[in-house]
């Protein structure tokens, strides 16, 4: 979770989504992490429980984010980082699939849902198969960035 402050039930009506037949695998599950994770009288905007309220400077400079587009956490997830980035208006509108500013870039990853890059149940072949293809272009696209970036930044270079 971005941040505990807004209600499992809030979240879950402000998808972009909402077609039955586009599963969100922690929509059942979802209230049972305030249990987990949250003893009582917590406050629900310290940074180190809901990262959303936290100061872009007490973050990494380097900074990307993938989103699953059926899961719960995915809107979340593109709305703190527009805010770190201080994206407004069409630049905003712009950025619902993708964008990179500076060292932060945000991917939502279209047809997936929560951990589809770790789970890949049985049941249809394609559909295991879709899958399998978003995890390994993902991956790829994140490597890439990494070396490009934060990774190529810190290595010294010869002269």
């Amino acid at each position: 979770m971005i941040e505990f402050v807004t209600s499992i039930a809030d979240k879950l009506k402000s998808r972009p989504y909402r077609d039955e037949k586009e599963v969100d695998t922690l929509k059942d599950a979802a209230p049972a992490f305030q249990w987990g994770y949250i003893e009582p009288g917590q406050d629900l905007t310290d940074p180190k429980l809901s990262v959303g309220y936290a100061k872009r400077e007490s973050l990494p400079k380097w900074l990307f984010f993938v989103g699953a587009e059926y899961d719960l956490l995915c809107r979340e997830s593109k709305e703190m980082i527009m805010d770190f980035m201080e994206l407004e208006g069409k630049e905003r509108d712009d950025a619902m699939y993708e964008f990179e500013k500076g060292t932060v870039k945000w991917k939502m990853v279209r047809g997936v849902v929560h951990g589809y890059t770790h789970w890949t149940p049985g049941g249809n072949p394609a559909d295991k198969e879709f899958r399998v293809k978003r995890r390994e272009e993902t991956f790829e696209e994140v490597g890439e960035w990494l070396f490009g970036g934060p990774i190529a930044e810190a290595t010294p270079r010869d002269k």
